[in-house]
């Protein structure tokens, strides 16, 4: 089965975030809204938001997870020759 697929990486987010939205937004058939940009604005706006991660929505970008999974890198290590592919796929080093 084949799926059409658009990947967003977060780093790339925080790099260039209209550029990585923008083709997202192409992909899934949507023009770009101001609203976007003010993510967090415009959830807040919403009123109740009912998701696990309803208290991330309305935080700004941020750097500090970059890298936070070389500190599982030991208890990882069995598993890095699957995982490696899928890095590099998503455009990690691996």
């Amino acid at each position: 089965m084949t799926l059409d697929v658009h990947t967003v990486r977060y780093e790339s987010l925080i790099e260039d975030f209209e550029g990585t939205v923008s083709p997202a937004l192409d992909f899934l058939g949507l023009d770009w809204d101001d609203g976007v940009r003010n993510y967090a604005e415009t959830a807040l706006q919403r009123g109740r938001i009912s998701t696990a991660s309803y208290n991330q929505v309305t935080q700004d970008l941020y750097t500090s997870a970059q890298g936070r999974w070389e500190g599982y890198q030991g208890h990882l290590q069995p598993v890095l020759p699957v995982l490696n592919k899928w890095a590099k796929r998503m455009g990690y080093d691996g």
